[in-house]
């Protein structure tokens, strides 16, 4: 149902390269809860450098990278410009030690009293351990604190180490998927408004007495009214999940997709089905048999496969266009001689589009 308010909250659809990077390193670090990603995974850990690996999996020693999320998030959403992984990794190294404490350790939802976070700081002796998450272990709650500034330079690394040797080959693909459902995305919520959308793209996300809720552990929700912006961002490694945030007036949520829809959506490569036309066509396949044998003219193919030499003229021009024939003249004679290449890499396009 449209909520009269609605209209008038501000969106913005995000397609992050770093966040989704982050989120794909938290398929890697919990494996079991995402195994739509199952063949993905086990690949990308093949790919990945012991020393990369070890250090992907400290740092999920706190939530799984989940917080880490939340501080990417914050950070594309207020980024005018194109999202680059060096402009969010340079955000990270310049905020404030509390402000990277309070999203590390995932406080950033309940805004955290940042005097405190910095009293820790100074002296981790003083921790308050009731004021954190259950599922990050003490010992590790005071190894980051004493410890901040090394483990800010870990996260970095290890995401700039991650984007380089893994992710960068992996985004155009995802990209292009994120796309198309961002415009569907768009449409929806011109058609509608962006409260009724959100609370269209999961289960636990619900409005009720003018609240809007996101039904985790813990809940959490912020009144309808002092909403100011709703970032979403697609994303085809945060199913099934629920990952959501309010941070201020922000509300975040991720448009969840399944992986499986990248490489469904990958397009065998133009070329090669230009090829797969010429080739289902009885008498160009007849052509190529010949040409793969020997060079010949527009006559020498008339007269073998009882052609006329227009209709034969006819398909070389598609062939040509095609680049799989080139003309070589030898005197008056013009000779046609086939480009064997797309022939050999016409199984492995095809082979790959499965993977």
């Amino acid at each position: 149902m449209e909520n009269k308010n609605s209209k008038k909250i501000k969106y913005k659809i995000i397609r992050s390269a770093t966040l989704e990077m982050v989120k794909s390193i938290h398929v890697i670090v919990d494996p079991w809860h995402h195994a739509h990603c199952h063949d993905w995974t086990n690949k990308t850990i093949c790919r990945l450098p012991q020393n990369l690996k070890d250090n992907i999996m400290f740092i999920g020693k706190y939530a799984e990278w989940a917080y880490v999320m939340d501080l990417v998030a914050s950070i594309t959403s207020r980024l005018e410009e194109a999202d680059d992984i060096q402009i969010v990794l340079h955000n990270i190294r310049k905020i404030k030690p509390e402000i990277f404490a309070a999203f590390f350790l995932g406080l950033s939802t309940y805004q955290p009293k940042l005097a405190e976070l910095r009293k820790y700081i100074a002296d981790p002796i003083q921790i308050n351990y009731e004021m954190f998450e259950e599922c990050i272990d003490r010992e590790e709650i005071l190894y980051f604190f004493n410890n901040l500034e090394d483990m800010r330079r870990l996260l970095i690394e290890t995401m700039e180490q991650y984007w380089e040797q893994i992710f960068r080959y992996e985004w155009d693909s995802i990209d292009a998927c994120l796309l198309k459902f961002s415009k569907r995305g768009t449409r929806l919520i011109e058609r509608y408004d962006p409260l009724s959308y959100i609370c269209s793209l999961h289960k636990d996300i619900f409005m009720e007495d003018g609240q809007l809720i996101f039904h985790k552990e813990p809940s959490f929700s912020i009144p309808i009214s002092n909403i100011g912006k709703i970032v979403i961002t697609p994303s085809v490694f945060s199913y099934p999940h629920l990952y959501g945030n309010i941070i201020g007036d922000k509300v975040y949520i991720a448009l969840n997709m399944n992986y499986n829809a990248v490489r469904i959506n990958e397009m065998i490569p133009a070329k090669t089905l230009q090829l797969l036309h010429i080739l289902e066509d009885e008498n160009r396949y007849k052509m190529i048999k010949i040409l793969w044998k020997t060079d010949a003219t527009t006559g020498e193919l008339a007269d073998i496969l009882t052609l006329s030499a227009s209709t034969v003229s006819l398909h070389l021009k598609l062939m040509k266009d095609a680049d799989i024939v080139e003309i070589i003249k030898v005197g008056k004679h013009t000779y046609y001689k086939l480009n064997k290449e797309p022939f050999f890499c016409i199984q492995k396009d095809i082979l790959d589009s499965f993977e």
